[in-house]
């Protein structure tokens, strides 16, 4: 399974797919209080609890569903055609997250401009990064795959 060269990159775009789970998108910072986008919550940081009422379980959801795609894809080596399709599906799903992001970080920062004092800036972290990488990953293991359904 790992002897070939596209399961590594599965196996990278599982890797990149898990660390966004839990790494930071977006942190937004309004009338004194910095808050953080994840994927399954927005967390506020300082003195005050404002809660942000944006449902961001979606995001988390289709997250967790893209990875379990790619350790579907990664356990299917056996039938390249199988594999192939699953990737190209999996692909999809990672530039449908990428678009999930940046719609939920627009209704944040429109939730905090309506309910705040105050200017906010927002700023993309590094997991809002990752599924581009995921997608890049998938896309040479997608290669790989055609190179060896060619032959």
């Amino acid at each position: 399974m790992l002897q070939r060269k596209q399961s590594i990159f599965i196996l990278l775009a599982i890797i990149t797919g898990v660390i966004m789970l839990f790494s930071p998108l977006y942190f937004y910072s309004a009338g004194g209080l910095g808050y953080t986008f994840k994927c399954f919550e927005i967390s506020q940081l300082g003195v005050l609890n404002k809660p942000v009422d944006v449902n961001i379980l979606p995001l988390g959801i289709v997250a967790f569903f893209a990875v379990l795609q790619s350790i579907l894809a990664l356990f299917s080596f056996k039938k390249l055609k199988l594999q192939k399709n699953i990737l190209q599906f999996n692909m999809l799903t990672w530039i449908t997250i990428l678009v999930i992001i940046i719609y939920y970080s627009n209704n944040i920062e429109t939730f905090l401009v309506n309910f705040q004092i105050g200017a906010v800036v927002s700023k993309p972290d590094i997991g809002t990064f990752l599924p581009i990488i995921a997608y890049v990953f998938l896309f040479i293991a997608n290669r790989g795959v055609k190179k060896d359904e060619e032959l």
